[in-house]
Parts: structure tokens; C-alpha cells; sequence
């Protein structure tokens, strides 16, 4: 099948890209277990930011190659002139890779657009607060305490959950929406959702999604109680009083509530009631991880010294054929 020159470079570029996203994501999967429980060791903060970047890495290294690599090296040594076609492997690489793009830039304006109306919405029900903490809130029996809006995050607060938590608790589980305003947890949620898939229709990273929504948690929960056992004990028990209700708010996958039914509550209880000093933010772990990325920059670098752009376009070639 013969392509015309930018519909060509636009094919190599999509077939390289799923394929290095598939094989990098592929290695993440199988590690991330691994990495995970070795991160929850760790402060949660430094855990949640190392969780987010190994979720991004696949996407991240993929766009790097087609972008520094492949697009370069292409224009560079492909004549304007050249009649070449493309093998049916490249165009069902190229297939899928247009495919996962698509589809997760479709998921991120499905779940824009549902965050969006949720935050209409509450604006048209609720009434602001009075006090040093301003939120909004809604006439609603639920159990709803909640960051959203991307933004512009706001925090939200049940009428209901006002009845059933002292001011305390209140207190604290503000503080615990706030630290999650401070860390733009919500974007990092609209990142998730805009990062692709291993292929159509299996995401693959659904174990990564979940440990940097729980690290995220403890993370806003050791920011709300900063070291203090009264606002750990406090929120502690307004998380179980939560739990208790009977009704529940549905979220928008872009917001943040105070208890989510996909979480682990005695683990956020116990780890709340526990106390436990914060780990070194410095470990050789680590160290090791920022040496294996420096060591891939530098070899990168010595590549691109060694006419690296000719290397990729002779690999560019392979795949055609």
C-alpha cells in the first residue's frame, strides 16, 4: 500500500509510538506490584508523585521517541520524492495506536464534561459557608464531602454529613479537602483519565491507578492531621462515620471525596490511629531510581552524538517493510 509522504510519517509515527508505549507499559505492569509495596514504605507524598510518574513513564518515553527520534530523523532522510509502501504490521500498529489515543482523549472529555456539570450542579443547590473555611453546601442527605472542579476546585459538603460529624471532625475532613487542592489532585485525576490504555478496550494500569489513588489519600490525610493524634483520632472517626451511612453521593470520576467506595478504610483507620513518623524522603531506592533515569538521559545524549536520527530512521525503514 503506497502512502503519500505526511500520511506516511503520520503512520510510522503512530505504529512507533504504540509500540514502544505497549512494550514499556507491558514492563510497568509487570513491576508495579513490586514497586507499589515498596513505595507504601515510604512517605505518602513521595509515594503518590513516584506512582504518578511510573504511570505516566510509558506514554511519556513513546512521545519523547516520535517526537526527538522519529519525526526528525524522518524529515531528514526521507526524500519528499520517495514512493514507499507500508507493510499491513505497520498500518495495524498504526491502527491501534490512533485507536488508544482516541479513545483515552475521549474518556478525559466524557469525565471533563460529567466533573463540569457535577460542579454546575452543586453551584445552583448549594450556598456558601460562613467562616474562616469557606465551602459550599448542599441540601443533600448523603454522605458527601468532596473536592471538585478542576480549575477551580471547590469543596462541598453535604447537609447531611453536617448532622451526623461534630466540628471537629468537620474541621479536619476540610483540611483534608484542602491538602488535596494544594496538591491539584483532581488534575492529576484528569491525567489519569487522558493517559491511554496498553490497547482498546484493556487499560492494563488499573493496580497503578489504584495505589496512586491511595497514596494520594493518606498523603491529604497526613497534610490535614499534620502530626497531630487529635486531628488523626478525628478524622479517623468521621472516615467511620462516613462509612456508616447508609446513602451514598455518586462522584465524577475528576472529584475528590473524603471516602470513596473503591477505598480501604481499616488500612486509612489504622494508619491514621497508628501515628507512625514519616519515612526519609531520601532512600536508596531512590537513589537508584533517579540514577537509572540520569543513566538513560546520558545514553539518549551519546546517541543523539552518534547521528542517533539516522540509527532510527534505518529502524523506521524495518518497520515499513
Amino acid at each position: 500500500m503506497t502512502l503519500d509522504y505526511t500520511l506516511r510519517m503520520a503512520c510510522l509515527c503512530l505504529a512507533v509510538f504504540f509500540l514502544t508505549h505497549m512494550a514499556v507499559g507491558l514492563v510497568v505492569v509487570q513491576v508495579s506490584p513490586y514497586l507499589v509495596r515498596i513505595l507504601a514504605r515510604h512517605r505518602a507524598a513521595v509515594a503518590a508523585r513516584a506512582t504518578l510518574a511510573l504511570r505516566a513513564l510509558p506514554f511519556s518515553l513513546a512521545f519523547v521517541l516520535v517526537v526527538v527520534f522519529c519525526v526528525p530523523s524522518y524529515l531528514r532522510f526521507e526524500p519528499p520524492s520517495a514512493q514507499e509502501s507500508i507493510g499491513p504490521a505497520c498500518i495495524a500498529a498504526a491502527a491501534l495506536g490512533l485507536s488508544v489515543l482516541l479513545l483515552s482523549l475521549i474518556h478525559g472529555l466524557r469525565v471533563s464534561l460529567q466533573s463540569a456539570r457535577l460542579v454546575r450542579d452543586c453551584n445552583r443547590a448549594g450556598r456558601a459557608s460562613r467562616g474562616p473555611s469557606s465551602v459550599l453546601v448542599v441540601d443533600d442527605p448523603s454522605r458527601l464531602v468532596a473536592l471538585l472542579g478542576i480549575r477551580r476546585p471547590q469543596i462541598v459538603v453535604s447537609a447531611g454529613a453536617l448532622k451526623r460529624l461534630s466540628i471537629s471532625q468537620i474541621a479536619v475532613a476540610i483540611r483534608h479537602e484542602r491538602a488535596h487542592q494544594e496538591s491539584r489532585d483532581n488534575a492529576k485525576r484528569l491525567l489519569l483519565s487522558l493517559l491511554p490504555g496498553l490497547l482498546p478496550g484493556w487499560n492494563g494500569f488499573e493496580h497503578l491507578d489504584a495505589s496512586w489513588r491511595r497514596f494520594a489519600e493518606w498523603a491529604a490525610d497526613d497534610r490535614a492531621c499534620n502530626g497531630r493524634p487529635a486531628r488523626a483520632l478525628a478524622l479517623a472517626d468521621a472516615l467511620v462515620r462516613m462509612a456508616r451511612l447508609t446513602q451514598s453521593s455518586r462522584m465524577a470520576a475528576l472529584a475528590t471525596p473524603l471516602l470513596a467506595e473503591d477505598q480501604e478504610l481499616p488500612t486509612r483507620v489504622e494508619r491514621l490511629l497508628a501515628n507512625l513518623p514519616a519515612a526519609a524522603p531520601w532512600t536508596p531506592f531512590m537513589r537508584l531510581t533517579a540514577a537509572g533515569v540520569a543513566t538513560a538521559v546520558i545514553g539518549a545524549v551519546i546517541l543523539f552524538g552518534l547521528d542517533g536520527q539516522h540509527v532510527v530512521h534505518v529502524l523506521l525503514e524495518t518497520l515499513v517493510d
